[in-house]
C-alpha cells in the first residue's frame, strides 16, 4: 500500500530527499542529513534548502528539503502536490469515462445527539427523527481520528463485499475495487475521507445510498455522505466530475491535510511530534504509484535533452 507523509514525528528532512542523493558520490554511499538551511540558495528551487553529506566519501550537496508543507517550503509543497495529482488522474485514466466514483465520509458529532431531519435543531419538535451516528455525549475527535484508518479500511472491505451493493435477484453483487484515498481536516478538527473508488471489471460502480449510509453509521462514521460519478455530465448529470477536477481536489486536500496537521486532534503523544495521520494512501492496485511518477519525472530532462539532440 502507498501512502503520503504520516507525519509520526517531525524529522528534520524527509526520507525521498536522502534517497535522491543515494549514489550521485560514490559506490557505496552513506547520505545523512547535516543541516538546514533557512534561506534560499542560487540554483536550488527551495525556500529551507537542506545540506547532505555522504560518509563513505565526504561528497556534500545542497538538496531541496521536499516538504510537503507549504507552510514551510511552498516550491516543495508544490510540486509534491502536483505529484500526488498525477498519481490519481493516471489511475482514473486506465478505466472508461463514468465508471468510477469518488465517495466522502465524514466524522460524527462531538457534542452528542442530533436532529437528523431539521439543522441546528434542538430536538424538540414533534416530527424530529434523532440521529442514530453520534452517541449521546458526542464522540471524542482525537479518539476518533486516531481509529479512522481501521474505520475506513473496515468500510471499503464492506463494499468491496457488496454490502451497499443494490439489490439484483435478491442479491448484493461483489464489487472488485482499488482505491485512493485523501484524508481532510474539518474546522472543527475532524478528519474526512475523500476517497475514488476505481472498478477492476471496467462497469460503474453501483451503490445503494440507503444502504451505504447505513454501513459507513455501523462503521462508526456520520450520517453525511456524498457519491458523486466521475466523468462527464453524461455519465452523472450536473453532480458529475471530471478526472481532472478530482485529482485536482485530492491533492489540495493532501496539502491542506500536511499543513494543518498540528491543529488535528489527537490522543496525547510525546513532546514535540505530530498528529501521525497519513495524508493520503491507495491501494496495492491502484494503477500509478508515487515511485513511478517520481521516477518519470526524473527522466523528463534527459527526455527532452535526447529531443534536442535529435
Amino acid at each position: 500500500m502507498g501512502a503520503g507523509d504520516s507525519g509520526s514525528s517531525t524529522p528534520p528532512v524527509s526520507q525521498a530527499a536522502l534517497e535522491d542523493h543515494q549514489g550521485q558520490c560514490c559506490d557505496a554511499p552513506h547520505v545523512r542529513f547535516s543541516k538546514r538551511l533557512n534561506r534560499p540558495v542560487d540554483g536550488v528551487d527551495c525556500d529551507t534548502p537542506i545540506v547532505l553529506v555522504c560518509h563513505a566519501c565526504g561528497y556534500v550537496r545542497i538538496g531541496r528539503c521536499k516538504s510537503s508543507k507549504r507552510s514551510q517550503c511552498e516550491p516543495c509543497a508544490s510540486r509534491y502536490r502536483n505529484r500526488v495529482r498525477v498519481v490519481v488522474k493516471d489511475g482514473l485514466e486506465h478505466v472508461p469515462a463514468g465508471v468510477a466514483l469518488l465517495l466522502t465520509v465524514t466524522a460524527p458529532s462531538e457534542h452528542g445527539a442530533h436532529c437528523r431531519r431539521h439543522k441546528k435543531c434542538d430536538e424538540a419538535g414533534l416530527d424530529c427523527e434523532v440521529c442514530p451516528c453520534s452517541p449521546p455525549d458526542g464522540v471524542d475527535l482525537a479518539v476518533w481520528n486516531r481509529s479512522l484508518t481501521q474505520r475506513t479500511n473496515r468500510l471499503l472491505e464492506a463494499i468491496r463485499r457488496g454490502e451497499a451493493s443494490p439489490l439484483f435477484a435478491g442479491r448484493r453483487r461483489k464489487i472488485g475495487l482499488e482505491y485512493f484515498q485523501a484524508r481532510e481536516p474539518q474546522d472543527r478538527g475532524a478528519l474526512h475521507i475523500h476517497a475514488v473508488l476505481l472498478p477492476l471489471d471496467g462497469k460503474p460502480v453501483q451503490l445503494d445510498k440507503r444502504q451505504l449510509r447505513t454501513l459507513a453509521m455501523r462503521h462508526g462514521f456520520g450520517h453525511e455522505i456524498t457519491t458523486e460519478r466521475i466523468g462527464t455530465s453524461r455519465h452523472g448529470g450536473s453532480k458529475a466530475r471530471s478526472p481532472g477536477r478530482v485529482s485536482g481536489y485530492l491533492s489540495k486536500y493532501v496539502s491542506k491535510g500536511a499543513d494543518l496537521r498540528d491543529g488535528v486532534p489527537w490522543p496525547p503523544l510525546p513532546r514535540g511530534r505530530q498528529a501521525p495521520y497519513r495524508t493520503w494512501t491507495r491501494s496495492r492496485g491502484w494503477p500509478r504509484s508515487m515511485k513511478e511518477v517520481q521516477h518519470a519525472q526524473r527522466q523528463w530532462p534527459r527526455t527532452a535533452a535526447e529531443g534536442r539532440r535529435s
